[in-house]
């Protein structure tokens, strides 16, 4: 659905926290990223690739920032952990 474009890391353990995914959007317009955490992609190693397991409406309609309004730390993304929490 996406590209993952980067990954947030928690300073304070080292692991990755969330896999930033860019999607949508029209040559290079309306962009959209979305903060996904990291237990919601899953690793094919025989592809090479990894599966996000939810709808597109569910990522169309996840909170997300444009590239203007990147968060500074992983603080600003606790209602991005609270909507995928809820999608279950």
């Amino acid at each position: 659905m996406g590209e993952i474009k980067d990954i947030m890391i928690d300073v304070n353990t080292g692991k990755i926290e969330y896999y930033i995914i860019e999607f949508g959007g029209f040559l290079g317009v309306g962009i959209k990223y979305f903060a996904i955490p990291f237990d919601l992609l899953l690793v094919d190693p025989v592809r090479k690739l990894f599966i996000f397991n939810k709808t597109r409406k569910a990522l169309e309609e996840a909170p997300g920032f444009d590239m203007d309004h990147w968060p500074d730390t992983n603080i600003h993304l606790e209602d991005v952990h609270s909507y995928w929490s809820f999608m279950g």
